[in-house]
């Protein structure tokens, strides 16, 4: 059984699973697709839908991370394969074991699908001035990239053409 890569996965990339028989096995998915269940900490369970490998003696299973999904201390594989109405059989149509799967450690499957939100923001220095500009700490629910002035805009009151100069940050 194989697993996806160590690595940290957003929103829209596969986390893709194999299952190798020892021999050919045919999917049949006319009663049902079957899946591997994978819990995340939010937005689990989900499941690793079969999506190739019929004819072949190993099965390829995708789940395709959602928004919203995430897991910062690695996904969880069931190490069974639920077969949800549909079977997996070899060419004498005897059913192919679908428990006891040896999936290896998952803890470096990291999921991420959040997207971070401003959490504060505070006025740097005394809160009435005369200045012609002033500043303010913006803090994210997590670290952010890309951030740049065109990622804000000031709504004033009273005073037309405020805007922003100009973002620094670290993290």
């Amino acid at each position: 059984a194989a697993i996806p890569a160590n690595a940290t996965y957003a929103a829209g990339q596969n986390l893709d699973f194999s299952v190798t028989y020892n021999e050919a096995v045919t999917v049949n998915t006319t009663g049902g697709t079957p899946a591997i269940t994978l819990m995340l900490d939010t937005g689990g369970p989900v499941q690793a839908v079969y999506i190739f490998g019929s004819g072949s003696n190993t099965l390829f299973f995708r789940y395709t991370v959602a928004a919203g999904n995430l897991d910062a201390n690695g996904i969880t594989a069931a190490t069974s394969i639920s077969l949800n109405g549909g079977t997996i059989q070899d060419s004498g149509s005897n059913n192919a074991p679908t428990t006891g799967i040896p999936f290896a450690s998952t803890t470096g499957v990291l999921v991420d699908a959040v997207a971070p939100s401003v959490s504060s923001i505070n006025r740097v220095g005394v809160a009435t001035t005369n200045a012609t500009s002033v500043q303010y700490t913006v803090t994210f629910t997590e670290a952010v990239t890309g951030v740049d002035a065109s990622d804000f805009v000031p709504v004033s009151t009273g005073i037309a053409g405020a805007t922003v100069a100009a973002v620094s940050g670290s993290g």
